[in-house]
């Protein structure tokens, strides 16, 4: 919960769900600075790590090639 007036709740997903649609979009530079934070604060080590995650959300679906890279270019900055 982020935020309770009357009424209104609002919510903030978690982490790993954030990743996951910041993959799945993979917008460019739009996404990257959001992509490395998550990527950053989830600790994640290897391309594994962060294709599990993807996987829990979208199970029915193979992250991209470009997002892949985009993960594997964060990490060797690492």
């Amino acid at each position: 919960e982020l935020f309770v007036f009357n009424n209104l709740v609002v919510n903030i997903a978690k982490p790993e769900l954030l990743l996951a649609m910041k993959l799945k979009a993979n917008r460019g530079r739009r996404d990257t600075e959001d992509i490395e934070f998550l990527l950053e604060h989830l600790g994640i080590k290897n391309l594994n790590d962060a294709q599990d995650i993807y996987e829990a959300y979208y199970s029915q679906e193979v992250i991209s090639d470009s997002a892949n890279q985009r993960i594997l270019e964060w990490l060797r900055q690492r």
